[in-house]
Parts: structure tokens; sequence; C-alpha cells
């Protein structure tokens, strides 16, 4: 009697642990992508995707891989729940992509799910050396301005791109309005610009400038903790802010 007594017992031990390790088992899965590199005119980078820093974070996950030679990347056993990936190699403007969802099921838990591509830009080396900004007739904008390197006869066009704010603080971070990235094919260059924003401007309002070199591919993304959307590839090395008055 004692003998079936404690057969029992361990049958039901076993019995009562195998849901519990399976449950166990379905709260991972791995995640699986891809990373592109671009240099900063949009062509595909010369070393290739591999070597790309790749992390991933929550609350209580932080793990970082490398991509191989074909650019994709794996992280195993992770939980159900939501993360931030961030993409990251010297030389290239960081990218992040927020509120990624890891999403386990008994039946798909040993399928890495797959995450849409994900790429990253050479830093912009276009500098904007100076300019200067003066308002026009209907709201319009006119503007100068110089950059090195300069383009040559033929050569990809490099890219530069304009933040307006209402003081003097105006930067790639702290802005009231943004222009699109415009190609500059020589060096000096004018610009005439005329966006529907500007008919809002009433006419002797003094607006603040700021241009920087940016790449083909900007990989602009929006980082929750910011009050901006972020430009990774702008070249830092950007003239101070000037002042103008629209008309």
């Amino acid at each position: 009697m004692r003998l079936l007594t404690a057969v029992t017992v361990i049958f039901f031990f076993i019995a009562c642990s195998r849901p519990g390790n399976d449950a166990k088992r379905t709260l991972a899965r791995d995640l699986a992508g891809t990373v592109s590199s671009f240099d900063e005119f949009g062509h595909p980078s010369p070393e290739g995707p591999g070597g790309i820093s790749v992390n991933i974070s929550n609350d209580t996950v932080d793990q970082t891989t490398q991509t191989d030679g074909t650019g994709a990347y794996r992280f195993r056993g992770l939980d159900s729940g939501r993360y931030i990936i961030t993409v990251a190699k010297n030389g290239y403007g960081t990218f992040k992509r927020f509120g990624i969802s890891v999403n386990t099921h008994p039946d798909s838990v040993d399928i890495p799910q797959q995450l849409t591509p994900l790429s990253i830009t050479r830093l912009s080396t276009t500098v904007v050396t100076q300019f200067s900004a003066h308002g026009a007739p209907g709201g319009a904008i006119i503007f100068n301005l110089s950059i090195t390197p300069v383009p040559t006869t033929n050569q990809t066009p490099r890219y530069y791109r304009v933040f307006l704010g209402k003081d003097s603080m105006v930067s790639s971070s702290h802005y009231d309005w943004l222009l699109p990235a415009f190609p500059i094919d020589r060096s000096p260059l004018g610009q005439w610009v005329k966006m529907s924003f500007l008919d809002t401007i009433p006419a002797g309002s003094r607006l603040w400038m700021r241009i920087y070199g940016d790449s083909y591919l900007n990989n602009m993304y929006t980082d929750r903790l910011l009050p901006e959307p972020v430009f990774p590839c702008l070249n830092p090395n950007a003239p101070p802010a000037v002042s103008f008055m629209m008309q």
C-alpha cells in the first residue's frame, strides 16, 4: 500500500509539472531580420551589410548581436512584449525602431518571428560652410549657401536640410518648421522656397534658419522620448543660425 501511494504521488507530481514546463516554453520566441547599409548618396555600401550592431531592449531585456555577411541577425528566446531595436555602426547614423511586438503562440513558438527589413546610412560628409537668408514677397524665402566638398560635373548631388524656428536656438532638435532635403549640385547655390506653411506666418515676423548637410536616405525616425523627430545622418558641423524678416 505504501509503495502504491509513493508511485501515485510521483506520477501526480510529474503530471502536474508538465503543463508548467510547456507553458514556460511557449513564453519565448526568436526574432529574426535583416539590415541593409547605404552610403550617403543612397547606394549600397561597398563594405556590405555585415558587422552591424543590432540591439533589442525593454525594461527587462538588453541583448546585442551583429549581422552576418548577408545582413541577417537573430535574437533567441524573447518573452512576449514590446521592444526597441537599435541599429548602429561606426560612421553611420544610428537608427531606432520603437514598439516592436514579439508574439508567442503554442503553434508558432518554434518559428522565428520575422521583422521587416531595417537599414542604416552613412553620416553626411557635406558641410554647409556659410549661408544667408531673407524673406521674399508672397511669403517666400530666398537663401544662398556654400558647401564643401563642392560637387563636380556629373557627380551625384549632395543634400542639405533646412530648419526654421522662432528663436536663435533653432537646430535639428529644436525647430518650428522643417523643409524637405534639397539636392545641391554646385556651390554656391541660390534657393527660392515657397511652401504652404509659410502663408501662415505674418509679414514682419522674424524667423531663424539653420542648415545642415544631410544624406540622401536620411533614416528619420520618431523617438517617443524626444519632442522632435531624429535625423541621424546630419552632419553636425553646421554654421550658426541666421535671422530674417518675412515679407
